[in-house]
């Protein structure tokens, strides 16, 4: 079995010093296990030529199948020895329904050996008292030497309706939102949305309908019930399928942004890079999808 793995090695590398260096043995060690295979079988694998080696006729034929046989061979026993890893995610509960939870299928499609655990919290975890491993926050960048933190999205926040209150309110201008009902979370952001938009008075005289979650508010506004504020990892994908349109282009700009935040130092670094990876090319890819 040793000389099979080695002769897949060389193979791949088509020399004995890339296989030596890879194996950790010297390149003689290698040569030595290679003649011994190639006795064995009464074939030479290798053409030995002066720019380095090539496989011979038999060689090319045992190429592929060892080389399918090992790769076998290395998942069950890293299978054997390495158990499920488990990491913890902790989320804003709005950003797990509506960015997250539709995407998890990918990521277990993905890595059937990470198990992960989403916590939907807007809570601050503590790395240090494995409260989560890692986390996505609406924060101003994080700057500390023990932890990496990326910026996912931005937190400004514009409004969406339905399409068929979009219809409605035609060419309305932002002064007169106060006829229609306005979806808003317990962060009271229509107010402030208003005010910066220079149409304070419309608050005061607009329907409110106020959720306990941002996504519940979305929801709302996707059933026609009013218009939200929504920002861009909450409403991209419903506005790209349509169920949602964002009617005015005025956003209330926000110097805080969602990012992914875990600790630079960890016992599962890898499963942990795996997961950190892809909610960082998810992102990137659901941005340039609706760009």
């Amino acid at each position: 079995m040793n000389a099979i793995k080695t002769f897949t090695v060389v193979a791949r590398h088509g020399s004995f010093k890339g296989a030596a260096d890879e194996l950790g043995l010297t390149q003689g060690a290698v040569a030595q296990q290679i003649r011994s295979l190639e006795a064995s079988l009464g074939h030479p694998l290798f053409n030995r030529e002066h720019k380095g080696l090539s496989l011979s006729e038999a060689g090319r034929k045992l190429k592929v199948p060892a080389t399918r046989a090992m790769a076998m061979i290395d998942e069950a026993l890293d299978d054997i020895q390495s158990p499920k890893s488990r990491i913890s995610l902790s989320v804003p509960p709005s950003f797990a329904a509506k960015w997250l939870i539709p995407r998890l299928g990918r990521f277990t499609n993905q890595y059937p050996k990470v198990e992960l655990k989403v916590l939907a919290t807007t809570e601050v975890s503590s790395f240090e008292r494995n409260e989560a491993d890692i986390a996505v926050r609406i924060c101003t960048p994080v700057r500390r030497a023990t932890l990496d933190c990326h910026h996912l999205f931005p937190a400004d926040v514009y409004p969406v309706c339905s399409p068929s209150l979009a219809d409605e309110l035609g060419r309305t201008a932002l002064g007169n939102l106060g006829r229609f009902t306005l979806l808003q979370d317990t962060h009271d952001l229509w107010r402030t949305y208003l005010e910066k938009a220079g149409h304070a008075e419309n608050f005061a005289s607009a329907r409110t309908m106020t959720f306990s979650q941002a996504s519940l508010a979305i929801d709302a506004a996707i059933a026609g019930q009013g218009i939200a504020l929504g920002s861009d990892p909450l409403v991209l994908e419903d506005v790209k399928a349509g169920r949602l349109v964002a009617p005015f282009e005025k956003r209330l700009p926000d110097e805080k942004g969602f990012h992914l935040i875990y600790p630079r130092s960890h016992r599962q670094k890898k499963a942990l890079s795996l997961i950190g990876n892809w909610i960082l090319e998810e992102a990137k890819e659901s941005q340039l999808g609706n760009s």
